[in-house]
């Protein structure tokens, strides 16, 4: 793993850098790391939302348990868990994590 620190850094180190810290701080190393984590965590429970939400849509329109509109309800319902996959995304924006005292 490669990381460049500085914001006035060379061009070639900051490009080929895997993580860039804007400042001299490496404590934010640690934090970078678990903010990754989080972020990948939250991916993969998404997909997960998404998927079975899908399936359970198509599953429910294929058997004819969302009635005569249902089309018009699959949809709504997908929207729904667009919006789900979205809040659960949102919690990101959340992280916060103090540094280390020295």
């Amino acid at each position: 793993v490669g990381v460049a620190m500085g914001a006035g850094g060379a061009d070639i180190a900051l490009a080929s850098a895997d993580i860039v810290l804007i400042g001299s701080d490496l404590r934010r190393l640690g934090t970078c790391v678990r903010l990754s984590r989080q972020c990948r965590q939250t991916l993969q429970v998404n997909v997960i939302i998404g998927l079975g939400w899908t399936l359970a849509i198509v599953a429910l329109a294929a058997f004819g348990l969302l009635g005569a509109a249902g089309a018009m309800v699959a949809a709504i319902l997908h929207n729904l868990s667009t919006l789900l996959v979205l809040g659960n995304a949102g919690r990101l924006l959340r992280f916060q994590e103090p540094l280390m005292k020295l």
